[in-house]
Formats: structure tokens, C-alpha cells, sequence
């Protein structure tokens, strides 16, 4: 069997909504835990030799790291899940030349802080706390692939030119800081326990979520002299810092999700640039749970996309298909294939490669028996 080297790009990533797996929409870059054992110290009196000796012991899960394109729906539902602190189901698949190869794992979303940058496509990174064992999915014994059949659809990113950090002492009149322009947050964290126990199935420490860490936003701005009535400069962050001011803070993204919470601003610094513009950056301490408003939920299935996957699935394999049957699969291949052709070249990438293969087959099929029938070859772009 010839080696073929694998292409990070064709990765799949999922997790599990209801009974089946659903893409993780807008997947930039995944970071792939290492199993790491305990080291068990054995050294013992009297053994030959000066080295200390070790026995492998229990395997540390470890976790993911995910960089995310940031899509406020998406962002929201995972958000929910850290907070609800759901252990998820996961599935991440290796495609093959035949195919793909399958593991799934249980992992609890622990961090999801979102990088905002003004010139920049705006990112969030997940962090996956596994817990247990990484299984493979043996699809060829089942018959049945988890992946589901849709690919994902790809995700044109927000710039985070717009965004806007407004603070308040009242909860109700707001001052924008002047000249913000980088934002990344918030950084609190899912603590765990370990929880392994003599009832643990395999080698793999199982994991307990408990409380959230106190987290930060981020804030960059450029120093200037001169402010409006509804903005922030230097001076005034200073005295919130002096003062130990408890403020209400509002940041707006350009689609106008927002997140809203208390903080009270801490390290508060000055970049004295010789040679360039002066900064200010200082850290949003947050003191409760934050809560993100204004998110509208965008359904990423086309339905014209799942019209031709439903199609496309119910035609026969091309193998059930025999010189006495295959007049009674012309018309329903024909919509399949008429309407996968009508798609635009987006609409069809978002369609697997196989369903794509098993159409071809079954079309091939029936060519080859209507020719043995000395019939005319078949006009698939005519109507039945």
C-alpha cells in the first residue's frame, strides 16, 4: 500500500447536538492534546545501578485548544455550554484516501477568550478539558461514519474596526475610552478536581468541573490630550484605579453583541514609545458572572444544500442497482443530479465529497445497463 501524507486543512471537528454530530463552524486551528502518564517513582535499596527508576501510572487527558473565526451565534452557544458546565460530546476525524478515521471524546469548554483587534479578523479560542479516554470510531465494522454529511461552510470573518469599550460609574451614562483599538477577553477559566476513582474505566483521569476564575478584559489604546464629554482618557482611568472605582463596563462589537458586566480597572500603564505613539493598556478585573446580549442566531444550513444531501442519500448503492431495476432510479437520480448542478460553486463545497462519489456511481451504473439495453445514452440534464 503506497503512503500518502495527510493534510491538516481536511480535518473535521464536531460536536454533538441532540443524537448526531454537527460541525464546529469557523475551525482555524486546532492544537491536539499529548497523553502524558504519571511518572511513578520505583527507585528501590539495593538495585544495581544509579538511576532512579519510574513505572508509567495514570494518563493526564490533557485538553484541546481550538481557534475559533468568531461568529456571535456560535460563540453564544458554546458560551452557554461552559457555563452550564455540559460535558460534551466530541468527534474529531482524519481524512484518509477511502474515507475518514474517527475518535470521539467527553470534554468540558473550560476558556473561550475572543482576540479583537481593529485591522484584525476577530478570533476566539476554546479550550476542550477532556475527560476519559479518546475512543476510535470503527465505521468500517458499524458501517455507520459519524461525520455528518454536510462539510462545513466556510465563515467570512469580522474585522474589529466598530468595536467599542464604553465604561460607566452608574450603569447608566457610559464614556467610550478614545482610540481603543485592541480588546481581548474575557480570560476566566473553568477550574476541575480530579475525580479518578477505583471505578474508572481505563487508564485516563476523569475530571470534575467546580468554579469559574476571576478573568480580564484586555485593553490597548492610544494615549492623547483631549477628550469629549462622552470619552475616557488617561487621567480619568487613573482615578478609577486610585479610587478603586467599581465600574459597569459595555463592550460593543461591530454587530453589535455586547458583553455587559462589573470590573474594577487594574494595571493601568503607560508605553512611552521613543520612537512611535504613546499607549495606554490596563486590564478589566471582572468581578461576576459577565453576560453577552444582542446575539442574533443565523441558521448555517442552506436548505437547498440539504435538499439535494436528502437526495442524493436516498438512492440506492450503486451495487442494488440491476439490469431489471434500474429504470426506476432514472427519475430520481436525475432531480439529484439536476439539483446539485443548480447549487452555486459554494452551495456544492459544502456537500461531502462521498455523497458527491455515490451520485457519479449510481449515474455511471444506470448509463452502463440503458447502453446494454440498446437504448439512447441518457440526457441527464434533460427532464424525465
Amino acid at each position: 500500500m503506497a503512503t500518502k501524507i495527510l493534510i491538516g486543512k481536511d480535518t473535521r471537528l464536531c460536536i454533538k447536538d441532540g443524537g448526531s454530530y454537527v460541525n464546529m463552524a469557523g475551525a482555524r486551528n486546532i492544537g491536539y492534546p499529548s497523553a502524558t502518564p504519571d511518572e511513578l517513582d520505583i527507585t528501590q535499596y539495593g538495585v544495581a545501578g544509579d538511576f532512579d527508576s519510574f513505572q508509567a501510572g495514570m494518563i493526564s487527558a490533557g485538553e484541546f485548544t481550538v481557534e475559533m473565526q468568531y461568529l456571535a451565534s456560535e460563540y453564544d452557544k458554546y458560551l452557554n455550554l461552559m457555563f452550564n458546565k455540559t460535558l460534551n460530546e466530541f468527534l474529531i476525524a482524519f481524512k484518509t484516501e477511502t474515507g475518514y478515521k474517527e475518535y470521539t471524546f467527553k470534554a468540558y469548554i473550560s476558556q473561550m477568550p475572543i482576540t479583537c483587534v481593529v485591522t484584525e479578523i476577530m478570533t476566539y479560542e476554546i479550550t476542550l478539558q477532556l475527560t476519559g479516554e479518546i475512543t476510535k470510531h470503527d465505521s468500517t465494522g458499524t458501517g455507520t461514519s459519524l461525520i455528518p454529511s454536510i462539510l462545513p461552510t466556510l465563515q467570512y470573518g469580522i474585522i474589529g474596526k466598530g468595536t467599542k469599550v464604553e465604561l460607566s460609574t452608574d450603569g447608566t451614562t457610559y464614556k467610550a475610552v478614545k482610540f481603543a483599538y485592541e480588546c481581548n477577553g474575557p480570560d476566566f477559566a473553568l477550574s476541575y478536581e480530579d475525580v479518578t476513582s477505583f471505578e474508572t474505566v481505563g487508564m485516563v483521569k476523569e475530571q470534575l468541573p467546580m468554579t469559574f476564575s476571576v478573568g480580564n478584559f484586555a485593553v490597548t489604546a492610544i494615549a492623547s490630550d483631549g477628550y469629549g464629554s462622552n470619552e475616557i482618557g488617561y487621567d480619568q482611568l487613573l482615578t478609577y484605579v486610585t479610587n478603586q472605582t467599581l465600574l459597569y463596563f459595555r463592550i460593543t462589537y461591530p454587530n453589535s453583541e455586547k458583553w455587559l458586566g462589573r470590573a474594577y480597572l487594574m494595571d493601568l500603564t503607560r508605553d512611552l514609545n521613543i520612537k512611535g505613539k504613546q499607549g495606554i493598556s490596563f486590564n478589566l478585573r471582572i468581578t461576576e458572572k459577565p453576560v453577552m446580549a444582542g446575539v442574533t442566531v443565523v441558521d448555517l444550513l442552506d436548505q437547498d444544500v440539504l435538499d439535494v444531501i436528502e437526495l442524493i442519500s436516498n438512492l440506492p448503492m450503486p451495487d442494488d442497482i440491476t439490469d431489471v431495476n434500474y429504470t426506476t432510479y432514472k427519475a430520481g437520480t436525475t432531480t439529484a443530479y439536476q439539483d446539485y448542478k443548480a447549487l452555486t460553486n459554494n452551495q456544492k463545497n459544502q456537500i461531502s465529497f462521498i455523497l458527491i462519489y455515490k451520485l457519479n456511481q449510481v449515474m455511471e451504473k444506470i448509463d452502463t445497463l440503458n447502453l446494454a439495453d440498446n437504448n439512447q445514452p441518457i440526457d441527464w440534464d434533460e427532464d424525465e
